[in-house]
Parts: C-alpha cells; structure tokens; sequence
C-alpha cells in the first residue's frame, strides 16, 4: 500500500509539472480565462458576471466567427477540467461546469446580453410574487400565480432548484414582515419540494 500510495504521489508530481508547463506555453488572456472559470466553478457559481463576459470577449477578439468563438470556450473549458483533475482534494460539480460552458457559449454566439436580461426580469418576479405573498396576511401558501411566476423562472435557468430557491429567498427574505418570515420561507419550501402541488386552488388563493 505504501509502495502504491509512494507511486501515485510520484505520478501526481509529474503531471503537475507537465501542467504547469503547459499552462505558461499559454496565452495570457488564455490563462485569465481559464483562472476565471476555475474560480467560479470551484465556487459553484453558474453564471459570468458582465466583467467576466468583458475578459472572456477580450480573450475572444481575434476569433472573427462564432464557429471559432465556441471552439475556444471549449478549450478554455477542457483545460480547466485538465487542471482540476490534478487536484486531489476537491471534487468538481459537472452541474456547474456545464451551466457555465453553456453561459460562455453565449457569450461566444452574442446573446448573452439578451439572455442575462430575461433572467434578471423573471427573478425580480419572483422575488415580487414571494414578497407579495409575504406581505398579505390572509395567505399562508403561494396561490397558484405566485407558484407559476416562481416556476417560470427556475425553468428558465434551470439550474438546482434548492440553490435558486435560496437565491430567491436571500432577495425576497428582507421585503417580508418579520412576523411573517418563516411562513413565507415554508411556503417557498412547498415550492421547491414539489409539495405544493398536492394542494388545491380556489379564487386566487390556496386554501
């Protein structure tokens, strides 16, 4: 065991130094990239922020079609996920290095502008249909409206429904009457469990 264990640490050395190697054969802008999508991957965070998408475009400037664009987003990605497996002590989510791929990939063929607006706009929905809900005190569950504006925009991103649901919370949590909190919060767990869906619907309101 000793001997194995002597003999995988001898080959993980090896292959970091062919990394590193690698890696400073790289363009400048290249690295940047793919630090930035280490760092958002690692953090388990699925979407580039607009200085992201500045810095990947820059990168991006002497490629001059989208065809070409895409293909060095793959690559960007295929080294990042080559430099993860070199690191043995953390796991990578490929949730989220798909999301983000798929988000940079955006970035490449020039609709993530449009496609980062519509999300924005269905998150403030929702975050306004759980507040609303919140607020009224003759609710203690999401009428079905509500559930339908939140579910438009899980559906939209389509990431984990926990994580966006705690997404939505962190924004909508502050805008609810204290008192009114943690019946606000449970209603948003019916949502995201799918429990909601046992209930029936009359007038507007669940009942």
């Amino acid at each position: 065991m000793s001997k194995s264990e002597e003999s995988n640490k001898l080959l993980l050395d090896i292959l970091k130094g062919i990394r590193e190697f690698m890696f400073e054969t790289c363009g400048q802008k290249f690295r940047e990239v793919v630090q930035m999508i280490l760092d958002q991957w690692k953090a388990g965070i699925k979407h580039f922020a607009k200085e992201m998408k500045d810095i990947f475009l820059q990168a991006m400037s002497f490629e001059n079609t989208t065809e070409c664009r895409k293909s060095y987003v793959s690559n960007a990605f295929w080294y990042a996920t080559l430099l993860v497996k070199t690191v043995t002590d953390w796991k990578g989510d490929n949730a989220t290095i798909n999301s983000l791929q798929d988000d940079a990939n955006r970035i490449a063929d020039g609709t993530w502008e449009s496609y980062h607006q519509k999300r924005d706009q269905l998150f403030d929905d929702a975050v306004n249909a759980l507040v609303e809900m919140g607020n009224c005190q003759n609710q203690r569950h999401l009428n079905q409206n509500q559930a339908n504006i939140i579910e438009a925009f899980l559906a939209f991103d389509g990431s984990d429904r926990t994580q966006l649901c705690e997404e939505i919370w962190n924004v909508a949590s502050p805008k609810v009457d204290y008192y009114w909190r943690d019946g606000t919060f449970d209603a948003l767990e019916e949502l995201r469990t799918k429990e909601l869906y046992n209930r029936k619907y009359g007038n507007g309101r669940s009942i």
